[in-house]
């Protein structure tokens, strides 16, 4: 769980970055495959960069030397959430009610968004195509920024308290956790959809207790993080239908979870607060839905356990808040490392960038599981898929004998989820297509459904 300011008063608060997946998912081909080369793109060693809330600067943080350089860059007044694309860093100032976009190699400051229509910013999200959307606590809206022009350029209105931001394909989902500051208490959450094409508004459904993160989870559904209000109501994640917003699952967790990321094999882990000596992180089979920890028998961690992420690796990184520490747990999720950061960390990114030629090797498969959404389809659909490293991609689609229908090379394109949308000729039948996704050491195959 995250918190931030809000005049003055510590509010919980997360973020996150979705994408979906089809009903019927057909996988033909998924396997390790190895590449022998002389010459291929290496990566830089990890870097966590952290977002200190109290002290106001972000952490740079050397997974593989465990260097840490305390205050590596001055940040703005109360600083909630960073997002990182490329050797850019995007972090959300509250208190100075701007995006600062910052240089990663440079380790400077480019400049700043303002947000003249919105107030309180809290959370930010890319779409891919050089724009970012900022939840904003206090004025119930959500601002659209051109990256390019460093501009707010619109807002989508949604009432209450817009929170969690997510983008499946074409749709921007956004949590609500519907805070009266009247009355100090929480209503029934929300969940909303719009369209990224012209941010028209699609539908919502009510759902749990203070949603505050969503995240796309393995068995391609939402997977909603219900705080509660940390009283009487206490934490679950509800898994929610991206297509319908239907709540078709609930794991009961108990305490106050509010942050959540995926490892590769679908484990789903969670940071859940713990204010006393001990900070707690929670975890879950994303598929099966079977609880590993929760309240009862929590992974142990410094105090106060907030925002978490995955590396390439499958290590979990948690922000510990009041002990100022970020936590590494290993694969098996056994604490491995602490580094001691800033004054209350409160959010994590982690940077991986090219740096030149390695020798002949063995790599490592470069994808995970690939699936569209929606499925079937009628005008669209989106291919997303995971990469395991940056590496070039290209996407080719066949029809059900074999004939090439599309080929598009897709460019070269950083470790993590990417999506890449077919539209299909208007001169294509209904039935079932192949696509195949190219990296430099893999092939992705699957298949989708066009219903004309």
């Amino acid at each position: 769980m995250k918190y931030g300011t809000v005049f003055g008063v510590a509010f919980p608060r997360t973020h996150a970055l979705v994408t979906s997946r089809a009903k019927f998912l057909k996988i033909l081909l998924l396997g390790a495959i190895f590449l022998s080369a002389s010459q291929v793109l290496a990566q830089s060693p990890p870097i966590a960069w952290v977002v200190n809330n109290l002290s106001e600067t972000l952490s740079e943080v050397d997974l593989s030397s465990g260097q840490v350089i305390t205050n590596a860059i001055s940040l703005g007044s109360i600083p909630n959430d960073i997002i990182i694309s490329g050797d850019k860093a995007y972090v959300v100032n509250s208190g100075s009610n701007h995006v600062q976009i910052i240089d990663l190699s440079a380790q400077q400051t480019l400049g700043t968004i303002e947000l003249y229509l919105g107030l309180n910013p809290y959370f930010i999200v890319l779409d891919g195509e050089d724009r970012a959307f900022v939840s904003n606590w206090m004025t119930g809206n959500v601002s659209v920024l051109d990256l390019d022009s460093m501009t707010e350029i619109d807002t989508i209105n949604t009432g209450g308290v817009p929170q969690g931001l997510c983008i499946v394909g074409d749709w921007l989902f956004i949590s609500d956790v519907n805070y009266d500051f009247q009355t100090w208490s929480y209503g029934p959450g929300r969940l909303l959809a719009y369209s990224l094409t012209d941010l028209s508004f699609l539908g919502e459904a009510v759902i749990g207790t203070n949603p505050q993160v969503i995240e796309y989870g393995p068995d391609g559904r939402l997977h909603v993080v219900c705080t509660g209000n940390f009283a009487t109501v206490f934490g679950q994640v509800q898994i929610i239908n991206p297509t319908d917003l239907a709540i078709e699952h609930s794991v009961t967790l108990g305490g106050s979870p509010g942050s959540i990321a995926f490892t590769s094999d679908g484990t789903a882990y969670l940071g859940a607060a713990g204010w006393t000596e001990d900070g707690y992180v929670y975890s879950y089979n994303g598929i099966s839905y079977a609880v590993y920890h929760d309240e009862n028998n929590p992974i142990l961690v410094p105090s106060a356990a907030m925002d978490v992420a995955v590396t390439n690796d499958d290590h979990v990184l948690v922000c510990c808040f009041n002990s100022d520490h970020l936590a590494e747990l290993d694969a098996s999720g056994s604490l491995h490392e602490t580094y001691l950061v800033g004054d209350g960390p409160l959010s994590v990114g982690i940077h991986e960038s090219s740096t030149g030629i390695k020798p002949t090797q063995q790599l490592q498969k470069s994808y995970s599981l690939s699936h569209n959404f929606p499925e079937p389809f009628n005008s669209a659909t989106v291919i997303v898929y995971n990469l395991k490293t940056a590496t070039s991609v290209s996407l080719e689609v066949f029809d059900i004998r074999g004939r090439l229908v599309e080929s598009r090379d897709l460019g070269f394109l950083r470790a993590g989820i990417q999506r890449a949308t077919f539209t299909p000729r208007s001169d294509l039948a209904s039935g079932m297509y192949w696509y195949r996704l190219e990296t430099g050491s893999s092939t992705i195959k699957g298949s989708m459904l066009f219903l004309k």
